[in-house]
């Protein structure tokens, strides 16, 4: 939803706020399921996008945007209901479809052949080898360029930018350093574009990475026994990316113009959600 992960936050509050004994409120829950309060009072944004891509609009096809079963199959990064949580295992972290969504997210585990997990009284898959990519590719995109987003905003210094992404440009053995390096002298007039250049080879050297990684254990993630991430396999750069996450969350992601806009998402959205519930 809007604001992200304090968007999520803001709609699953209004529910647990009304798991009170006020007796509008034990009337109120008495309207939803299990499955649905679940959903709701943990509202998941992988769910959502599900959702949105299949949902039938008034006067439209059958199907949403019409996507390939593998297309949506690679965005199911959590391939289980709600109530199947189970933080023990990566696929099993979150949950990947909402319960009024349930028939459309079983169709296409059946149409790809998905593995079942050994959940068994809830509904719970295996990933889809695909997820593996996608994930990789949005942890890729996120680690790197809020780097580069920080570095234009004055967050961070062009030299706690470089140092990283340079570590991750040398453990590519099929890159040229040196002509890397010279090419970085030659935009240093300029750090953003610099920067843009050290983020754009730093995407493809984690892109090419984590396709070496997924060759190297095809086996096991077609078997469904793959419980880890591709960037998670890079052993030679664990150090790095656990660095950069670990500034992305300390200096990035809690500065003060980040939290500022996330508070007023929270509050925009806690008053929607229970406006539309209200109206509803």
């Amino acid at each position: 939803p809007a604001f992200g992960h304090s968007g999520e936050d803001a709609i699953s509050k209004y529910f647990k706020d009304r798991e009170s004994t006020n007796e509008n409120d034990q009337v109120f829950r008495k309207l939803f399921s299990d499955e649905q309060w679940s959903d709701l009072t943990h509202f998941e944004g992988n769910a959502n996008a599900l959702r949105i891509l299949t949902k039938q609009q008034n006067g439209r096809l059958i199907g949403g945007y019409r996507l390939t079963y593998s297309t949506l199959g690679a965005i199911l990064k959590y391939p289980c209901e709600s109530l199947a949580i189970n933080k023990s295992y990566i696929h099993r972290k979150k949950y990947g479809f909402f319960d009024i969504d349930k028939d459309v997210f079983l169709e296409i585990a059946r149409k790809l052949n998905m593995l079942k997990d050994h959940e068994e009284a809830r509904i719970a898959f295996k990933r889809h080898p695909f997820v593996l990519l996608v994930e990789a590719a949005d942890d890729i995109c996120y680690n790197i360029i809020d780097y580069e987003d920080a570095h234009r905003l004055k967050i961070l210094t062009y030299e706690e930018v470089k140092q990283p992404l340079m570590e991750i440009l040398k453990a590519n053995k099929k890159d040229n350093i040196d002509k890397t390096l010279n090419n970085l002298k030659d935009l240093e007039n300029d750090k953003n574009e610099a920067v843009a250049y050290l983020r754009a080879k730093s995407i493809n050297s984690l892109t090419l990475k984590c396709a070496e990684a997924f060759i190297i254990n095809q086996d096991r993630i077609i078997k469904g026994e793959f419980n880890s991430s591709l960037l998670d396999e890079l052993m030679d750069l664990s150090n790095v990316l656990k660095g950069i996450i670990k500034t992305s969350i300390d200096r990035i992601y809690n500065h003060e113009s980040v939290v500022r806009i996330e508070l007023a998402g929270f509050r925009i959205m806690s008053g929607l959600i229970e406006d539309f519930v209200e109206a509803a």
